[in-house]
């Protein structure tokens, strides 16, 4: 199953403070969730 917009899979991820995730290549976005 593939879907369009952020793969969340494919990018490489960091942990905020707060315990949300940004991509190292797009740090300004950070989501929540699992």
């Amino acid at each position: 199953m593939t879907r369009s917009g952020v793969d969340s899979t494919s990018l490489p991820l960091e942990r905020t403070a707060d315990g949300g995730w940004y991509a190292t290549d797009m740090p300004e976005i950070v989501f929540y969730g699992d």
